[in-house]
């Protein structure tokens, strides 16, 4: 980063590193300045220092890759003041442009924001320069104009510089940043004017009566002391000198020349005059001073030295001596003594009085009588007043009673020729002539007013009487108004006006009364300029000392004169109170003097709650244009008393702040200047009161009117309610349960709702607030049909607790009967939105949330679909969805609302809980819902949720209520028993052996049983209620041998607990039989008998037993068993009468009994039969035997059975199917023959469980499968089971290479170990191997890939991870040579040199490089 001052060493360079094509670098060769060196020892051999390069283009200058331009403004940091030498410095952040440096932007002031009255002023281009070359430093010379104009105005504490002043000095250059009022910049450093000022030069005109001084630098008139110069006729000598008095003024202002002014009032010029030696020419004209005469403007004022006689008293350097006419003024005239006094402009010669140039005449025009003054005689002193008497002639002449002249005042007239008499330098006397001749009496010889003081100078010639003073005599005239007339204003305030006389009581100094002055600044433009401000007098304005007093001649208004000395009003107008009516809104201020109302700048105004501005305090400015603005009233609002009529967006703002305007003790002014002026011609404005000192109310009002709601938007759409008062109201003290929104001016007691405290607003205080209807307040408009629908049907009360106004007024009320009708009415027409959903599915229970109040005729549950994922799944064959039915529509019983609740339909709810992965947890319940389904209360359909992005349940409530059974159907025709549940069921969970069967509903009292087997089935959707067991032959067998089922009465169920399960695995509680505390058997609802006859299908004659086994289809009765309907023959078909050969043997004494089930009749053919086995005929068994071999089986045994031989239990039982001895039974199936039981083989996946019998079957069993964590050793065969083995756990360090299942056992393999360039990025496992990654790698694929190689050699990335700057892969410790070697190749050195270090492979010399 280049130094400061490096930095403006290149600025300074006007064409160095100004654009891109002016920056070059080049290295120096200098041994002892290196720039710098590398540092790699192991590659090139350290320290090789960078190459030096020519500071020439052509031989390698480095020219700039990026160039940033200099686009910073410089700055002004500081500036000094040298107000000895008048030269101003000022220090920029960066070289600037000195030699276009433009002074006219350069500002000095008296404060850093200039207020009304501040001085300032700025250099003028022609007078100071800029005397230094381009730098950080700028100096300029003040010129002696610009000085003057600093010094006497006191500025340069603070500077103001424009950005036009001056550039720096980059391309393109940037303007200084300015440095504005209101932040000007303090002085830095002052060194001060310790040099006293030097008279140079003065000026003497006695024609004008005039001293002009010359001094060397500015002085400060307001340290005149005029009576330290002293006039003398020769530089050597004080005699016939004269010192000045005090009547002796200046009004100069600061600098370098000062007017002595001697005319006004004449007493030196007068006592010069007279003299006769000093100053009649240029030799006898010198001027010195004493010490305090005069001093210079600096901070520490400097006196002017002394100046004492010879050598060093200063003669006059320009003389001008008095060629001037003198007139006579007024004249005084006694009849007593005869003795005419003559009053003139100037000094005069008294011997050069001609009596007979003087004429007293009676009348001005010389109509009348007179009479000639010769003959008399003249006091023999020189001055403004000579002495002439009369002589006795004349006098006698005067005093006869022929004559007018001098009878009076009004009969006293004077005509004198020209030249009767000379002033001091021999010029005569102008002329009274006779046809316009001086009355008798003080004439006004000039007057002066100072507007500023209020004080009126009046110059007589002669002595006045102060008592005899009539101020309404004055009168100031401006005799060419703004209306092209006259405008005059006569003084009245004699109780407040000063009046005095000074100077041989000839000059009568009245001091006006405030009241006057403020009445004449009243009338426009009346003694705002010199021109403007005339004075008539009237002659009751005074009179003379004479004897006889005589009046002051009278100046009409026509005539009216110009003051010699005009001082304009600079005052600044002063307040002198504030008032602030806060309900009505007006300010009052009322000033010292008046100022102009139009031009008052009410944006200058400022209220706030403190007299100072310390924390916590509260303040707004008025604004104008459409804000606030003066009301007072007459020609431009001019009064002393302003009335400001705030607008209503200041008052409301005002009256919103806190704390500001509440009371008297939080109301003060402020104001800046500029802001009110008074009726000047310079419009001087008031000056500011500042925010650290405000001005206190004088007279406070407080806000006393009640605010009004003057109307309301109501918005349906979005649920907002805008309301607008006539005032700001405090939001804080709002209460949105006063209002009330309902249908009509006068409510009708059913359409309407009042808002709760719900609805709220975060609108600040204001005049408009937001109100934001609650939902349940929005909800609850809506839900009324016919309320707020339009503007027709909205309106609004509101009582008077509704809200306080800034003042704490409550509303002004709006009643029932008058209510306000909306403004702006905003309908609904945003479609609502399902919110969310619930579903309960133990209640069957939907809860729907919308963002609005719906409307309950609208539903239509038939448009809600429900399926498992959010986004339908088109290609899945088994997804599952479900639409409602209209049942659940019928049942709905809603109110509109923002909230449904409603209950499915059991149809609905039954199909829900069918599906097995739809509504099975909150995940697998979305819904989907049409336009259709519902709509608003302003009729909005509902936005629809589609199938791609159905809506998920918020809530889910799964199925925890046990499902119940509520009926059972048994089909013993079929062996189909049919169940019936609350809910939807899971059939393949059915468990048939917690269910039993019993004949009595009292298990105690009749046959029971429990179920053994059967196959489960259900139903879809909403018949899944229902279960069918087709039951197993055995156990519908046992049933019809116990008789369970044959009636309703005798068919009864009970369960034990979980016999069934519903599809959220709930289980059945038990059903209890009767004789169990609490229990009620569940009977059959509907029984279907059976109907089919019962078949035999094998008997077996057991001759050790005696015995005939029979095996029906089906139970029968035992009971109902009648040998006599048996027959056992020895031939298919017997022919009775025909067949003599073949024995038939029906029984006739045997018993029957069941074996092991009721299809099992076992026949005892012996019951009978005597002990002795060889005794023949009598019982069945012998007769059996001896007439068929049974015992022996050579022959083949038949049988014939009735079908009363046996039955069924079932009511009406049926009878067993005939087998007949018949051709019509041959033709289909002969006789019965006596069948083996079955001995195998079991059929194939089965194997014997038992063996056959004589009598029974083999009895064979499914093969079992060998389970998880066993394998298969020997397979099932007919004859044994599958036989299984626990497979083979793998140890530690090895891991399953081959998993156990089927035939094979596990085969466990060994953990492999990564080697020295990989790491494990799996662990060896019982399931898996190590898996192991790669180290040989450049960069880390992650935080594990780093950690897990960090013990992995580094030399393979030295040797792999490496490039040059062609891209080419090096080792690690060639990188910087092969950089080098490119380097030496890229550059131009092999162009020249034979030999390139080091080698460039692959390029001879002069080769060409394309990059």
């Amino acid at each position: 980063v280049l130094s400061d001052s490096d930095m403006d060493a290149i600025k300074l360079k006007a064409d160095l590193a100004v654009d891109s094509s002016s920056a070059y670098l080049y290295v120096i060769d200098d041994a002892n300045a290196r720039l710098s060196y590398n540092t790699d020892t192991e590659t090139v051999g350290a320290p090789n220092y960078v190459t030096t390069t020519s500071n020439s283009t052509e031989q390698g200058m480095l020219a700039v890759s990026i160039y940033t331009a200099d686009t910073t403004s410089p700055e002004l940091i500081e500036y000094l003041i040298d107000k000895d030498a008048q030269i101003l410095v000022l220090n920029f952040s960066e070289p600037v442009d000195a030699e276009r440096f433009n002074v006219s932007h350069v500002t000095l002031q008296a404060s850093a924001e200039l207020q009304s009255g501040d001085s300032y002023y700025t250099l003028k281009e022609d007078n100071s320069i800029v005397n230094t070359g381009n730098g950080e430093s700028v100096r300029i010379n003040i010129g002696n104009q610009d000085w003057v104009e600093i010094v006497s105005s006191s500025v340069g504490s603070y500077l103001v510089v424009g950005s036009k002043a001056c550039t720096d000095l980059a391309s393109p250059s940037n303007e200084m940043a300015a440095v504005e009022d209101g932040s000007a910049m303090q002085v830095s450093k002052i060194i001060y004017d310790r040099t006293p000022p030097t008279l140079n030069s003065w000026s003497l005109d006695l024609e004008e009566g005039y001293i002009y001084m010359s001094f060397d630098e500015p002085v400060n008139p307001d340290t005149l002391n005029i009576t330290k110069f002293t006039l003398t006729p020769a530089r050597e000598t004080l005699n016939g000198s004269y010192t000045l008095t005090a009547d002796t003024f200046t009004l100069s202002e600061a600098g370098l020349d000062v007017t002595l002014d001697m005319a006004l009032i004449t007493t030196d010029l007068d006592a010069i005059k007279v003299n006769g030696k000093l100053a009649v020419s240029k030799q006898t004209s010198y001027l010195v001073w004493r010490e305090g005469a005069i001093s210079d403007m600096a901070d520490f004022a400097n006196e002017i030295d002394t100046l004492n006689l010879y050598p060093y008293g200063l003669q006059v350097d320009s003389y001008t001596a008095d060629s001037s006419d003198p007139s006579l003024n007024s004249f005084d005239f006694s009849i007593t003594t005869g003795i005419l006094e003559l009053h003139y402009s100037e000094a005069m010669e008294s011997s050069s009085l001609d009596g007979y140039s003087l004429r007293m005449q009676s009348t001005a025009d010389g109509s009348g009588d007179y009479v000639d003054l010769g003959g008399g005689t003249t006091l023999g002193k020189d001055g403004t007043t000579l002495y002439y008497t009369l002589s006795s002639t004349t006098l006698q002449a005067i005093s006869s009673s022929g004559t007018a002249v001098a009878t009076s005042q009004m009969t006293t007239y004077l005509a004198a020729g020209k030249g009767h008499a000379q002033d001091m330098a021999g010029n005569n006397v102008t002329a009274v002539g006779k046809s316009d001749a001086m009355l008798l009496g003080p004439s006004l010889l000039r007057f002066t007013l100072d507007m500023d003081s209020g004080v009126l100078r009046l110059f007589f010639p002669e002595m006045v009487d102060l008592s005899s003073f009539n101020l309404t005599s004055i009168a100031l005239v401006d005799d060419d108004n703004w209306r092209g007339g006259i405008s005059a204003y006569t003084l009245v305030n004699n109780n407040k006006t000063e009046a005095v006389l000074t100077h041989d009581d000839t000059i009568l100094t009245v001091t006006m009364a405030q009241s006057d002055a403020n009445a004449i600044k009243m009338v426009y433009g009346l003694c705002t300029t010199e021109e403007r401000a005339k004075l008539s007098i009237d002659k009751y304005l005074v009179k003379d000392t004479a004897p006889s007093a005589n009046y002051v001649r009278q100046v009409t208004i026509a005539d009216a004169i110009s003051p010699t000395i005009f001082t304009a009003d600079t005052t600044s107008p002063s307040y002198q109170s504030f008032s602030l009516d806060m309900d009505t809104g007006y300010m009052t201020l009322v000033f010292d003097e008046p100022v102009i109302g139009d031009d008052i700048d009410v944006s200058r105004i400022t209220i706030q709650s403190n007299i100072s501005n310390v924390w916590d305090y509260s303040t707004y400015t008025l604004t104008s244009g459409t804000g606030s603005s003066t009301v007072t009233s007459g020609y431009r609002g001019v009064s002393r008393e302003q009335k400001i009529q705030i607008g209503y967006d200041d008052l409301s703002a005002i009256k919103i702040m806190t704390g500001l305007a509440t009371k008297a003790e939080t109301t003060f002014f402020v104001g800046k200047t500029a802001t009110f002026f008074d009726t000047s011609a310079a419009a001087n404005s008031a000056k500011s009161v500042s925010t650290a000192s405000a001005m206190s109310v004088q007279t406070y009002v407080p806000d006393t009117t009640a605010p009004v709601l003057q109307s309301y938007d109501l918005d349906m759409d979005s649920g907002e309610l805008k309301l607008y008062f006539s005032e700001p109201i405090d939001t804080e003290t709002f209460h949105a349960e006063q209002l009330v929104i309902q249908n009509d001016v006068t409510s009708d007691g059913k359409n309407f709702h009042a808002l709760t405290n719900s609805s709220y607003t975060v609108s600040a205080d204001g005049d408009e607030m937001l109100l934001y209807l609650s939902t349940d307040d929005h909800f609850a408009v809506n839900a009324i049909f016919d309320l707020a629908q339009s503007e027709t049907d909205t309106y609004m009360t509101a009582a008077t607790y509704t809200v306080r106004d800034m003042a704490g007024n409550r509303l002004y009320a709006i009643p029932d009967g008058q209510a306000l009708p909306v403004s702006t009415y905003t309908p609904d027409t945003t479609s609502p939105n399902l919110e969310q959903f619930t579903l309960d599915m133990d209640t069957g229970v939907v809860v729907m949330d919308f963002d609005e109040t719906m409307l309950y005729t609208s539903f239509a549950a038939g448009m809600l679909t429900f399926q498992e994922t959010e986004v339908y799944d088109s290609e899945d064959v088994n997804y599952e969805m479900y639409a409602l039915t209209t049942d659940t529509t019928a049942d709905f019983s809603g109110n509109s609302s923002t909230q449904w609740t409603f209950v499915l339909c059991k149809d609905d709810i039954d199909s829900l809980k069918y599906y097995q992965s739809l509504a099975v947890d909150q995940n697998s319940t979305n819904l989907v819902v049409k336009g259709t389904f519902a709509t608003d209360m302003s009729g909005n359909k509902i936005n629809t949720i589609p199938s791609s992005s159905a809506k998920a349940s918020a809530k889910y409530s799964a199925d925890t209520t046990d499902p119940e059974i509520v009926s059972f159907d048994l089909d013993m025709n079929t062996g189909t028993l049919s169940m019936t549940f609350t809910e939807s069921m899971k059939a393949q969970l059915s468990d048939h052996s917690l269910i039993t069967l019993n004949e009595q509903p009292k298990s105690a009292t009749g046959y029971s049983l429990t179920l053994t087997g059967g196959e489960f089935s259900g139903y879809v959707e909403k018949l899944s209620p229902t279960i069918d067991l087709v039951l197993l032959e055995d156990d519908l067998n046992n049933l019809k041998g116990m008789a369970i089922g044959s009636l309703k009465n005798y068919t009864w169920m009970t369960l034990k607990t979980g016999a069934f399960s519903d599809r959220s695995l709930l289980l059945t509680p038990r059903v209890l039989s009767y004789d169990v505390y609490g229990g009620s058997a569940l009977q059959v609802s509907t029984l279907t008998p059976d109907v089919g006859p019962p078949s035999l299908e094998r008997f077996t004659i057991e001759p050790n037993e005696k015995k005939v086994y029979f095996f029906f289809d089906e139970a029968v009765k035992i009971s109902s068993w009648d040998p006599a309907a048996v027959t056992f023959q020895n031939i298919e078909y017997f022919q009775p009468g025909l067949d003599n050969t073949s024995a038939v043997i029906t029984l006739t004494t045997s018993t029957a009994a069941y074996g092991r089930d009721y299809t099992e009749v076992i026949v005892d053919l012996a019951p009978d039969c005597p002990e002795d086995e060889d005794a023949k005929g009598g019982c069945d068994w012998n007769r059996l035997r001896t007439g068929i071999d049974v015992e022996g089986g050579t022959e083949t045994v038949y049988i014939i059975m009735a079908s009363n031989a046996i039955s069924d239990n079932a009511d009406p039982p049926n009878y067993v199917v005939a087998i007949e001895n018949s051709e019509r039974r041959r033709l289909s199936e002969s006789a019965l023959v006596q069948a083996s039981p079955y001995c195998g083989p079991c059929e194939a996946g089965s194997y014997q469980s038992e063996e056959c019998t004589s009598v029974y079957d083999q009895v064979c069993a499914n093969c079992t499968s060998c389970g998880e964590g066993f394998y298969e050793t020997n397979e099932c065969t007919p004859e044994f089971n599958t036989e299984c083995t626990e497979c083979t756990v793998c140890e530690y360090g090895t891991f399953t290479n081959v998993a156990c299942g089927g035939t094979d056992d596990t085969v466990c393999g060994t953990c492999t170990v990564c080697g020295d360039m990989e790491y494990e990025l799996v662990e060896c496992s019982a399931g898996s191997n190590t898996e192991c990654s790669t180290c040989a790698v450049c960069e880390w694929s992650n935080d594990a890939h780093e950690l897990g190689c960090e013990g992995s050699p580094v030399w393979w990335r030295l040797k792999n991870c490496w490039f040059d700057k062609d891209g080419n892969k090096v080792q690690r410790n060639l990188v910087d040579l092969e950089d080098l070697r490119i380097d030496t190749r890229q550059g131009r050195r092999h162009w020249v040199w034979d030999v390139a270090i080091p080698e460039v492979y692959g390029y001879a010399q002069g080769d060409w490089t394309a990059d």
